[in-house]
């Protein structure tokens, strides 16, 4: 069994042309945070009193910060700030220091966008690519911050602001958000727009049927074919039944163990047009990347998906693990939906 894994992860690297041995000591070089202070905090948002700018460094510089900034802080930046800046005017403020968590090693072309979802949160987003991969497992950061706010359990997003113009390829993924008619979309030194603007006759959800878009999904109550699973493969369960799948039900979630013991997931994002569908190792680096952690730090990965779905992740999920933490095992766990009580 393991000889056949092996032999499909060298083929799947093969087919996509992705050198799996010169990837990985690539990817170690790769930094995944951002160095945060004061200083660098202030040179990016200077026209912020010290007063406002105090409750924004506790959060940014938080150990536990993950990508996120609370609605109360976002009250209190504004008041402190004495009616100077409005919540999408410290989206478009906060761009930059997003950006400094963008990681090109491919195209070195850096993006960081901040949505806002409905419970006031701000939630961080930018560019990540995998040296030596296809470009097709880049997430962008329109994505990330979707991503983000996906995984903090957000249901909504009304704004979203990003340092250039949103690509067809984040235009056609934000049309599949239960507020893509009314999503505004913020670019500094241009005037505010909405997604529908940006993508006219367009093709999404409701096209294939599907009344729920991305945010307004309930959860899929899963369970392990194979019974017990330990906390990271309990973590990743927990991704699968968030995932958002409403196109081939191959519900699927990935999670780390880090060497700290903290754990993080990512959840599958599917598309109408399927092809700016997010896997959900991808969705899990982002995690690691936002918490401040590096692929060095991976100690255990799990994948959690459903058991004879249309699509599988295990083949790429392998792939990708090997190249960012050679070493690493990756547990599959196979899952099933529950019957209703």
């Amino acid at each position: 069994m393991d000889k056949w894994i092996g032999c499909r992860s060298l083929s799947m690297a093969l087919i996509f042309g992705f050198p799996l041995a010169c990837s990985a000591r690539v990817e170690k070089k790769v930094a995944v945070k951002p160095v945060l202070s004061p200083q660098v905090i202030l040179s990016h948002l200077p026209k912020y009193s010290q007063a406002a700018r105090r409750p924004l460094e506790a959060a940014l510089l938080n150990e536990h910060f993950d990508g996120v900034i609370p609605s109360a802080i976002v009250e209190e930046v504004i008041r402190l700030q004495g009616g100077a800046a409005t919540a999408e005017q410290l989206m478009v403020d906060l761009l930059p220091i997003a950006r400094l968590y963008s990681v090109p090693p491919t195209s070195g072309f850096r993006v960081g966008a901040v949505c806002q979802g409905l419970s006031g949160n701000l939630y961080f987003g930018a560019n990540l690519e995998l040296a030596g991969a296809p470009l097709g497992f880049a997430i962008h950061a329109e994505q990330s911050a979707i991503a983000d706010a996906l995984a903090h359990e957000e249901k909504a997003v009304e704004r979203l602001a990003v340092t250039a113009a949103p690509c067809g390829h984040c235009r056609q993924f934000l049309n599949e958000l239960t507020t893509a008619s009314t999503l505004q979309v913020i670019i500094p030194d241009k005037p505010k727009t909405t997604l529908a603007a940006l993508l006219p006759n367009s093709f999404g959800p409701a096209d294939l049927g599907v009344k729920a878009g991305l945010g307004g999904q309930p959860e899929t109550l899963l369970t392990s074919v194979s019974g017990a699973v330990d906390p990271v493969e309990q973590a990743a369960l927990r991704a699968a039944s968030r995932s958002y799948s409403p196109y081939t039900a191959s519900y699927s979630g990935a999670a780390f163990r880090l060497k700290d013991g903290k754990i993080l997931a990512g959840s599958y994002v599917e598309n109408a047009a399927y092809n700016p569908s997010l896997p959900p190792i991808i969705a899990a680096i982002d995690r690691l990347r936002f918490s401040g952690a590096s692929y060095a730090d991976i100690s255990e990965a799990a994948l959690a998906e459903l058991e004879g779905a249309k699509i599988s992740q295990e083949g790429v999920t392998r792939l990708i693990l090997q190249s960012i933490a050679p070493g690493v095992q990756l547990r599959v766990v196979k899952l099933r939906v529950a019957k209703a009580r």
